[in-house]
C-alpha cells in the first residue's frame, strides 16, 4: 500500500545512502559537521539539551537554528523535533517554565504523590487527561511560528506506546488506561497541528519487542503515520549468551514489514553487535555486549570505529530484509549519533567513533527489491537489483551483501563469512572503495562490467577508419609499409574466411537437400506428413530458442 500523497517520506533506490535516518543532538554542529550529515542523510532527528558549547540554551531555539542550518545546506533535507512524551528532560526547554507554574497539569498517583518522569527525582510527569496540558506539548516543537513550521517537517515523538505511567498500586487500572488514551489523542492533535502548518509527519519511537509489551505498542503503531523500531537484534533480542533471541528477531522483521507494507513509514535502528547493556563504569553512556562485554577494542569513542565497522554487514543485510520504498535505516553506536558513530569529526578525530572515511558499502549501486525476503530456517535471502543480502540470525557474523555489476557479475569476490564483498571483516576497504571497485562511481556510458560497448578489439581497426594513405602508407616504401601491409592482410583474411565457411556450410546444405528430395519420391504419403509435422516442430524450437531472442533483440 503507497503512502498518502501528502507525506511522500519515501526513499530513491540507488544506494543506501538514500534511506539513511540519523537522531543526535546535546551540541551545535559545526559547519563541518552540519555539510557531514547533510551528504549522508535524508532524515535527521535533533535530541533533547542540544545547545551550544558556550553554555546552556533553551532546546527549542538549538532545534529551530540547526534545523535553519541544514535547510540551507540542502532544502530537501528532512528535519524532525525530538520531544520525549514522558517529559524526560524537558527541562531542557524553554516552555518548561510554563509547565512548572501549572501544577494542575502534574501526575499524581492514587494516593495525591508526584509521578516523576524518567531519570529524575525533580520534574513530574504530565496528565495526559487535561486538554491544555496536551495543548501545552503539542506546541512546543512549532511555536505557532511560520518561520519554524518552515524548518521543521515533523517529530520524533520519544517513548508512545501504551505502558502506563505507573503501576498498579500507584495508579488504578482505569487510570492507566485514561493516561494511555490521553497520550494517544495528544499525538493526534500534534498530527493535525503539522497538517495545517506545512503537511509534515509525527515520528512515534513505540514499536517494542520487550516481553513486559505484549502488544508491542502496535495500538500506537496503527495511529501514527511512522514508527521507529528502535531495537534490531539487541537489548530485548539477545541472550544472556550473546545469541540472539531468534523468534523475536523473526517479529520485529515481520512487524516492521507489516507497517511497511500498511502505509507507515518505519525507521529500522540497526547498532554494531549484540548491545545488551549501557556502560556505567568504563564507557559512561557507552554500550556493552550481552555479558558486559566491552567490543574488543572498543574503548570509546575511538575503539568503537572497528566495532561499527566490523557489523555493519549483519546491520545493512538486516535493514535490506525489510526494506521497502518507506523503510529507513539508521546506524550508529548509541543514542547520541553526533559522538557515537553517526558524524565524522576529521577537525578532532579523537572526540567521535565515526569512521574517517566513510562506509563505501553504503555508495554501492543498489537497485529496488525483486521481490519480498525468503526465509529458510532462520536465515533471510533477498534479491535486488543490483545486490543480494543473506541475513543469517543463528550465525549472525555469516550474514553478507553482494553487489552486482550491470551484467550480474558481482562486484568483486561474494562475502565469504563476516565480510562484504570480499572485504575481510575488520579490514578497512581502500579509501572510497569497495573490492576496487570506486565508491559510488557510475559505469560509463553504454558500459557492461566496465567494458565500454563497441570497443574495437586489441589491434583492429576502429570501424570507418580509412586506410591511411601518404607517407608510410601502403605502397610508398619506408618504415610503415610492411605493418601497413601485414595489417590489410590480416584484414583481408579475417574478412574472407568466414565468407569462404559459409559457402561451405551452404554447398553441404544444398546437396543433403536433394538426397531427402530423391528419397522422399520412393516413400508413401502418410510418410511426408510425417516428416512435415517434424519440420513444423523444429520450426517452433527454432522459434523459442534462446539464441533466436538474443539475435532478434540485437
Amino acid at each position: 500500500m503507497p503512502l498518502p500523497p501528502k507525506k511522500q517520506w519515501t526513499h530513491a533506490w540507488n544506494t543506501a545512502l538514500d534511506a539513511q535516518f540519523i537522531d543526535f543532538g546535546y551540541r551545535r554542529l559545526t559547519a563541518a559537521q552540519a555539510a557531514d550529515v547533510a551528504s549522508h542523510y535524508r532524515i535527521v532527528s535533533v535530541e533533547k539539551c542540544t545547545r551550544s558549547d558556550a553554555g546552556p540554551e533553551p532546546t527549542e531555539f538549538a532545534i529551530w537554528d540547526t534545523a535553519a542550518q541544514l535547510k540551507a545546506l540542502d532544502p530537501t533535507i528532512r528535519v524532525l523535533f525530538y520531544i520525549h512524551t514522558d517529559l524526560e528532560r524537558i527541562d531542557c526547554y524553554a516552555a518548561y517554565q510554563t509547565f512548572l507554574a501549572n501544577p494542575a497539569w502534574w501526575l499524581r498517583d492514587d494516593a495525591g504523590a508526584l509521578i516523576f518522569a524518567p531519570n529524575s527525582a525533580s520534574v513530574p510527569r504530565m496528565d495526559y487527561t487535561i486538554p491544555a496540558a496536551r495543548a501545552w506539548l503539542t506546541a512546543i516543537p512549532l511555536n505557532n511560528s511560520a518561520a519554524n513550521a518552515a524548518v521543521i517537517d515533523g517529530v520524533l515523538a520519544d517513548q508512545t506506546g501504551s505502558v502506563c505511567p505507573a503501576k498498579p498500586p500507584r495508579l488504578s487500572a482505569a487510570r492507566c488506561a485514561e493516561q494511555v488514551e490521553g497520550k494517544a489523542q495528544a499525538m493526534r492533535e500534534l498530527q493535525a497541528l503539522f497538517d495545517a502548518a506545512n503537511g509534515g509527519t509525527v515520528l512515534g519511537n513505540g514499536l517494542s519487542m520487550y516481553p513486559q509489551h505484549a502488544d508491542n505498542n502496535w495500538p500506537s503503531v496503527l495511529e501514527m503515520e511512522g514508527t521507529m523500531a528502535e531495537h534490531f537484534a539487541v537489548f530485548e533480542s539477545v541472550n544472556a549468551d550473546g545469541s540472539l533471541d531468534v523468534p523475536r528477531v523473526a517479529q520485529y522483521i515481520n512487524l516492521t514489514r507489516q507497517a511497511a507494507l500498511m502505509g507507515k513509514w518505519v525507521v529500522v535502528c540497526t547498532w554494531p553487535g549484540p548491545l545488551d547493556a549501557i556502560d556505567e563504569v568504563r564507557n559512561p553512556g557507552w554500550f556493552l555486549w550481552a555479558g558486559g562485554v566491552t567490543p574488543p577494542g572498543a574503548s570509546a569513542p575511538l575503539g568503537w570505529r572497528a566495532a561499527l565497522k566490523n557489523n555493519l554487514t549483519f546491520a545493512l543485510a538486516g535493514w535490506m530484509t525489510i526494506a521497502e520504498e518507506n523503510v529507513w535505516m539508521q546506524y550508529q553506536a548509541g543514542y547520541n549519533g553526533l559522538a557515537q558513530g553517526a558524524v565524522r569529526c576529521p577537525q578532532a578525530p579523537s572526540t567521535c567513533a565515526a569512521p574517517e572515511e566513510w562506509y563505501p558499502e553504503l555508495s554501492q549501486p543498489l537497485g529496488a527489491p525483486l521481490g519480498p525476503p525468503v526465509r529458510v530456517g532462520n536465515v533471510y535471502t533477498r534479491e535486488f537489483e543490483r545486490a543480494r543480502s543473506v541475513l543469517d540470525l543463528d550465525v549472525p557474523w555469516r550474514s553478507s551483501v553482494t553487489f552486482f555489476s550491470l551484467s550480474g557479475t558481482p562486484s568483486g569476490t561474494p562475502s565469504p563469512a563476516g565480510t562484504l564483498s570480499g572485504t575481510p571483516s575488520g579490514t578497512p576497504s581502500p579509501a572510497g572503495t569497495l573490492s576496487g571497485t570506486p565508491s559510488g562511481t557510475p559505469l560509463p556510458a553504454g558500459t557492461l562490467s566496465g567494458t565500454p560497448l563497441g570497443t574495437p578489439a586489441v589491434g583492429a581497426l576502429p570501424a570507418g577508419t580509412p586506410l591511411p594513405t601518404g607517407g608510410g602508407g601502403l605502397g610508398t616504401g619506408g618504415g610503415g609499409a610492411a605493418a601497413a601491409l601485414s595489417a590489410a592482410s590480416t584484414t583481408v583474411v579475417a574478412a574472407v574466411v568466414p565468407l569462404l565457411l559459409l559457402l561451405l556450410a551452404l554447398g553441404v546444405a544444398l546437396l543433403f537437400a536433394r538426397h531427402r528430395l530423391r528419397r522422399a519420391r520412393l516413400v508413401r504419403t502418410p510418410r511426408r506428413r510425417s516428416v512435415a509435422a517434424s519440420i513444423a516442430t523444429g520450426a517452433a524450437v527454432v522459434q523459442d530458442n534462446p539464441l533466436g531472442t538474443v539475435f532478434r533483440a540485437v
